[in-house]
């Protein structure tokens, strides 16, 4: 087989079972919300989340590797010359320029973020936080934005604005830390700049920017839970957000900046802090989103190692590769 027909062949699958997967990963995420997300905790939501969004390109890649490059060096034709199509060609270079535009994209938000702690760091002031219990590095900074926002990936560290020390109670500031501090310890910047890659690699499928949005959603919601629980101050986090958006102007600067990093309110979105302030204010009614304690049970081991005896199964047998690369060859078709 012609080595450039088995690259883009390679790349045209993968980005086809990418499509079919994030749908598919966007439909059960819809079908979830409509049926558990009221009895769900907002963590156990997130973490939901982050699976779905992550599966299509983890999924994608076990299938390009485990079995179409298997069946493509099995069933195609090994013919030392082989044509490829107008459309198979684009579409394989759509999805070469997406690993293009994902690799500039994170070059410049990394680039941004490193420029701005840089410059921060000169002109900060470390801040003790004796009396909020978090072990974050904090520093004070004047910022023409309210920022209360967590930068880095190893070594991450929490900037405040001066305005914040000027506008917050203690106990809001307590709170806004905890909202924090609680991206800190999930490893948030991480997963964030994990999805980040895979939205912008996959910039052309609307079903990705939607599934990372859902769970940039989701973690704020679940951060303001657990700050809440932690510090018994749903109404003090609720009041620190709305002063904080009223101090921020209608036009946000540099925002590649700000998805560099996670900060207590996404500057660019009104709606989604009515929605959590809403639930803060349920919160300090008490009301409460308990979820069942997680064990393993003797079912999920047994269906665990039943799918991995039947996919190991069909591993060796011909009929399943036969019907797997008819299987591919037909998605090919309804794409093209």
């Amino acid at each position: 087989m012609n080595a450039d027909f088995f690259l883009i062949s390679a790349v045209i699958d993968f980005v086809l079972l990418n499509v079919v997967f994030s749908t598919l990963a966007l439909g059960v995420e819809r079908v979830l919300q409509t049926r558990v997300r009221s009895r769900w905790s907002a963590r156990r939501w997130s973490r939901w989340l982050f699976v779905l969004a992550a599966a299509p390109f983890v999924l994608a890649s076990v299938v390009i590797l485990a079995l179409q490059i298997p069946v493509q060096l099995w069933y195609e034709p090994h013919e030392p010359v082989e044509y490829v199509s107008i459309k198979i060609f684009l579409i394989g270079m759509w999805g070469l320029i997406g690993a293009g535009v994902a690799g500039l994209r994170q070059f410049a938000s990394w680039w941004m973020a490193s420029r701005f702690q840089d410059r921060a760091l000169a002109v900060s002031q470390p801040w003790c936080a004796e009396n909020t219990g978090t072990k974050l590095p904090i520093y004070r900074i004047r910022h023409e934005l309210p920022l209360c926002c967590l930068f880095g990936i190893r070594r991450p560290k929490l900037f405040l604005a001066d305005q914040l020390f000027e506008r917050l109670s203690s106990s809001e500031l307590r709170a806004a830390l905890a909202h924090e501090e609680s991206h800190w310890r999930h490893h948030d910047n991480l997963k964030s700049a994990c999805l980040n890659a895979l939205k912008n690699f996959f910039f052309f499928i609307p079903t990705y920017r939607r599934l990372v949005d859902r769970w940039r959603e989701g973690v704020e919601l679940a951060c303001d839970e657990e700050a809440a629980e932690r510090t018994q101050a749903p109404l003090e986090l609720a009041s620190a957000l709305v002063k904080i958006a009223r101090l921020t102007p209608h036009r946000v600067p540099s925002p590649r900046l700000l998805m560099a990093g996670l900060g207590l309110v996404d500057f660019n979105s009104s709606w989604r802090l009515q929605e959590r302030i809403s639930r803060l204010l349920l919160l300090a009614e008490g009301f409460y989103w308990g979820d069942p304690p997680f064990h393993i049970s003797l079912f999920s081991v047994a269906a665990t190692a039943g799918a991995i005896s039947a996919l190991s199964f069909l591993a060796i047998q011909h009929h399943f590769f036969f019907w797997f690369h008819h299987g591919i060859e037909v998605l090919e078709h309804f794409f093209m």
